[in-house]
């Protein structure tokens, strides 16, 4: 994670920079892995589970973020919100996650807005991460090349991101 902060950084741009730099790390301890099968096999399950994960909590912090834009007072947001992180906990104990004790999870997880913000920083472009790196047939030193190309242009995450599939929605 940090050596790719050593890397390429782009200024004013923490999300970006954040997303990039923990795609990076979950993809290079997969491959490190790759001389043991079982190992990395496992270790793909975890960057699958936490991903899935993140893709979830990031439906629920826009949903929150619905929320307060709806809500008409004080009272009535703060029971919607109740109400809300009651329907994520149900919802995450029903999550197909392989790597993850989905009850314990569900009972233990921050869900206060400001985790949901940090996982944000995190999580929020990971799809289109993975979108690239499947572009790119699955080559992480192109990747990385990439990023280090977009950095030396005038919007260098607009440029990353340029001329890629969708993102998958499922």
């Amino acid at each position: 994670h940090e050596l790719v902060h050593s890397t390429v950084f782009l200024k004013s741009q923490p999300n970006f920079n954040e997303g990039v730099a923990s795609f990076i790390g979950q993809e290079a301890s997969i491959r490190f892995l790759a001389g043991d099968p079982p190992r990395a096999a496992r270790r793909r399950q975890e960057v699958t589970d936490s991903r899935a994960l993140a893709r979830f909590l990031l439906a629920y912090r826009t949903q929150i973020r619905l929320l307060y834009a709806e809500a008409s007072g004080a009272e009535e947001t703060a029971l919607r919100r109740e109400k809300a992180e009651d329907e994520a906990r149900r919802e995450l104990r029903e999550l197909p996650l392989f790597t993850y004790p989905s009850e314990e999870l569900a009972n233990t997880i921050a869900l206060n807005d400001a985790c949901l913000a940090l996982r944000g920083t995190y999580a929020e472009e990971i799809p289109r991460f993975e979108n690239v790196l499947d572009d790119l047939k699955g080559d992480l030193p192109a990747f990385i090349d990439r990023l280090r190309a977009a950095a030396a242009r005038e919007n260098p995450s607009e440029s990353f991101f340029a001329h890629q599939s969708p993102p998958d929605s499922g």
